[in-house]
């Protein structure tokens, strides 16, 4: 006989409801053990991860064409693989965590593949107050493609009131001296243009956000915000506007901007 179910006819019913109740009950979380950044389940995630990267590697060398279509099925491969193994609650966990490793300059690493899908789960499922304590802690500039962080919470964040303010929180709050960064410099390319001035990211931050609330009744995203980061020679990419402060101020009119009205 199944031992838990023996536990049960031994015990009374008010100890019965609190055993399936607590976590620590015979009914395991469906996705398995507690999770951490350095958690065995974690780690075997990773090295899931790695075959699927493999994978891709050794098939894409022998593509003749329509790289770009394989390359969006292997990012929705890994997306399924991460919404499989990783619930909402996950998610939250991983995005507390002191153990949240730094933002990577390397993009393909897993690091930074797992804090991009977080984002765009958390995003996607409306959950503003993991987001922010996630953007908070890290926030990786490009989501996904030649989706800005600035451009995919306002765009996909149809389950967010406001979520352009998302930025603004997550910098409030935020005492990472390279997120803040991070979160300034999206907030500077978001708004450039537009007028706002800031004598330090602080000041423009809030001003940019109080000027979204005051101007939001007409204004909504500008889908072709993306070609800032693929067309012109990439001139108003994340790195152009690091070699080139005065963009934030003052950028070419070929530059498409975040919002429209």
């Amino acid at each position: 006989m199944n031992a838990c179910v023996l536990r049960h006819r031994l015990l009374s019913p008010a100890l019965i409801v609190f055993m399936f109740a607590s976590p620590s009950g015979c009914a395991a979380d469906q996705h398995g053990s507690e999770v951490d950044w350095d958690s065995p389940r974690m780690l075997e995630i990773k090295r899931q991860w790695q075959s699927l990267e493999d994978s891709f590697e050794e098939d894409s060398g022998k593509m003749a064409d329509d790289g770009k279509v394989a390359y969006e099925e292997h990012v929705r491969s890994v997306d399924r693989l991460f919404r499989t193994r990783l619930s909402d609650r996950d998610l939250c966990q991983l995005a507390a965590s002191s153990k949240i490793p730094p933002v990577p300059e390397d993009q393909g690493s897993f690091a930074y593949v797992m804090l991009t899908f977080m984002v765009k789960a958390l995003v996607q499922s409306g959950d503003r107050d993991c987001l922010v304590d996630l953007l908070t802690k890290r926030c990786p500039g490009r989501i996904h493609g030649p989706e800005d962080i600035e451009f995919y919470v306002p765009f996909h964040g149809q389950k967010l009131k406001d979520p352009i303010l998302v930025l603004g929180e997550a910098y409030a709050k935020s005492r990472a001296p390279e997120t803040r960064h991070a979160l300034a410099a999206a907030a500077r390319r978001g708004f450039a243009g537009l007028g706002i001035r800031g004598k330090d990211d602080s000041e423009f931050v809030n001003n940019a956000m109080r000027w979204y609330e005051k101007e939001k009744g007409h204004l909504t995203v500008n889908s072709a915000y993306t070609l800032n980061e693929t067309s012109n020679g990439r001139m108003f990419s994340i790195e152009s506007y690091e070699e080139n402060p005065d963009y934030y101020d003052n950028p070419p009119q070929a530059r498409e901007p975040l919002f429209k009205g």
